[in-house]
């Protein structure tokens, strides 16, 4: 992750109100290139997430064979495993940790979705549905996701 983007995530992050036992997605999306653009996604938490699952979509129009997500948790830390699926639908994220650990306190980086040119010239669409955290004992935590500008 670049500076600029622990920057601007850390910036979010005093945007948002934790409240104890929670945690927050942050979707930042890249500017358009000509080549297509990218989402990179972070979560803010309390330090007691240690699992995630979540869809990100894109709308109607999504063309799945455009999006690439080998990066999409290529910042996870190595205590933690999980995967990134494009299909029709959006992109779907799950990853948990592998000994009942947590994510630490604060801002965290997963990755990011590189968009094709297609979906990124006609304007980024997205939403976040199917969210949830949890801690190391299965507990749900509470959650919510903003797309930072």
């Amino acid at each position: 992750m670049s500076k600029n983007h622990v920057f601007l995530a850390a910036a979010a992050f005093l945007g948002f109100s934790l409240s104890a036992n929670a945690a927050d997605l942050l979707l930042t999306p890249s500017s358009a290139k000509s080549r297509g653009a990218a989402v990179a996604l972070d979560i803010v938490t309390d330090g007691n997430v240690s699992g995630f699952n979540f869809v990100v979509r894109f709308g109607a129009d999504f063309d799945h064979s455009s999006v690439n997500v080998s990066k999409c948790l290529a910042e996870l830390p190595k205590s933690f495993s999980g995967e990134c699926r494009a299909n029709k639908d959006g992109v779907y994220v799950f990853a948990m940790a592998n000994n009942r650990e947590n994510l630490s306190a604060g801002v965290t980086a997963l990755g990011s979705i590189s968009l094709g040119g297609g979906l990124a010239k006609a304007g980024l669409k997205a939403e976040v549905s199917q969210m949830t955290f949890a801690d190391a004992d299965g507990n749900a935590v509470e959650s919510n996701y903003q797309f930072a500008q």
